[in-house]
């Protein structure tokens, strides 16, 4: 059965959609996917539902907290039931445009990155939120992208601003190339180029092999390989238009070497490590250095996601020398190298930071129970 749907009242669901989600109305289409095109998950569905009750004019009672929607055509078809456009309903805000925002100059000489403008993909939380920070530190105008923790992307930029530093959101997913293009359209438009990318944004199941399912696969290797690839061709082409750029990709040991829970990860990641070498060889034409990091066992909640933690994390620990595992300001020092005046001789370099345990390679110290 083919549903009629009412064009007022699928502009107002988009207009309070863009509302409650601070997106750009022009992406949210009708067919886009909640969960994969736009990152908006249950909890933010909940709070967008709240107010089409009450700018619709709802009954109390209805289905939409009841029933599994995926885009916003779903929601005006369940809506249409209730809705009667004889009900004046509640005027709706829309998201202002984004400013242009340019990097000012920097007073302190001493910061490596004066003057430069770096992209940190998924760096609203985690190791990339550490990166960020650190590469505004500085003296980078730092790009925080985010995709679901949109709130967390804006606070960080908050934070670096009220600090001192220079950064903006982009918001956005590196698994929608559509997306990918516009962000970096933004970045033209809005900031005037780019000199760094750092490719952070990951995605990936944790389970045995046995357990890696083809929508893991699709989901893990569009984000790692399809997203990092297009970033890199868009970063590129603005990096060239300044003379050049660095360009970096975070990978892991378990690429190379098994990690426990790591299969899909690890797979996909030794994907990135190869497009690694293959854009240092193009890209070197053109003045772009790519190198990647490959951080083992960090230090943070992420590690503690794994089964077993418990027994995983002191096994790690005990597979470094110091038995120490690496911090997320670890890495970001060593990548605020990588980007800074004394790494030109480094190109095509795939840097394992795992405390040392890569030396133990074949002689395990404590055997994982």
């Amino acid at each position: 059965m083919q549903h009629i749907v009412n064009k007022d009242l699928a502009k107002q669901v988009r207009e309070i959609f863009a509302e409650v989600t601070r997106y750009p109305i022009d992406i949210l289409e009708d067919n886009a996917h909640f969960e994969e095109d736009l990152g908006i998950d249950s909890v933010k569905l909940a709070e967008v539902f709240a107010v089409i009750q009450e700018k619709l004019n709802l009954p109390e009672k209805n289905s939409l907290y009841e029933e599994q929607f995926s885009d916003i055509q779903q929601v005006v078809i369940a809506i249409s039931k209730y809705y009667s456009p004889t009900k004046k309903a509640s005027q709706v805000a829309t998201p202002k445009e984004a400013e242009q925002v340019k990097p000012q100059p920097q007073i302190n000489a001493n910061k490596i990155l004066q003057g430069k403008i770096v992209l940190v993909t998924g760096s609203g939380r985690g190791i990339g939120k550490v990166i960020a920070k650190h590469l505004a530190n500085l003296g980078a105008f730092t790009i925080v992208n985010t995709f679901h923790s949109r709130n967390l992307g804006e606070e960080l930029v908050d934070e670096i601003n009220n600090e001192g530093g220079q950064a903006y959101h982009l918001w956005g997913s590196m698994a929608n190339c559509n997306q990918i293009k516009k962000m970096f359209e933004e970045i033209e438009t809005n900031i005037g180029g780019l000199d760094f990318l750092v490719s952070n944004a990951s995605n990936g199941t944790l389970g045995t092999v046995e357990s890696i399912q083809e929508k893991h696969w699709q989901k893990a290797y569009r984000t790692n390989v399809i997203g990092f690839h297009q970033a890199a061709i868009e970063a590129s082409r603005l990096m060239k238009k300044r003379g050049g750029g660095r360009i970096v990709a975070l990978s892991s040991p378990g690429a190379r070497g098994y990690i426990e829970h790591l299969a899909c990860i690890g797979t996909v990641k030794a994907a990135v490590e190869s497009l690694v070498q293959y854009m240092a060889s193009e890209f070197a034409q053109d003045n772009i250095a790519v190198n990647c990091v490959s951080p083992g066992a960090v230090e943070g909640n992420l590690i503690h996601k794994f089964p077993n933690s418990e027994q995983l994390v002191p096994h790690w620990k005990s597979l470094t020398p110091g038995y120490e595992l690496c911090s997320p300001q670890h890495i970001a020092e060593f990548i605020g190298f990588l980007l800074g005046p004394n790494s030109t001789g480094m190109n095509g370099s795939i840097v394992d930071m795992d405390g040392g345990s890569s030396v133990y390679s074949y002689t395990l110290k404590e055997r994982f129970q």
